[in-house]
């Protein structure tokens, strides 16, 4: 079981570290708020509409499923 949690925990810091990189080169190349959080308003609509359906059905697995 702990070599288990020793990959798991790998990966995690992994993934962590990967989120961090691209939330600094994005962070890097916006000049304002908007262009960091909306991307300047340049991204396509089939990837805001991905982004919206993950989040809502994040949020409603989040609040929904200690409900159950």
């Amino acid at each position: 079981m702990n070599g288990a949690i020793v990959w798991l925990a790998i990966f995690v810091g992994l993934y962590w570290m990967y989120c961090i990189y691209w939330g600094i080169k994005g962070a890097s190349s916006a000049y304002t708020a908007s262009d960091y959080f909306i991307a300047g308003r340049r991204i396509p609509i089939w990837v805001f509409v991905l982004a919206a359906t993950a989040t809502s059905f994040s949020g409603w697995t989040f609040i929904g499923h200690p409900g159950l």
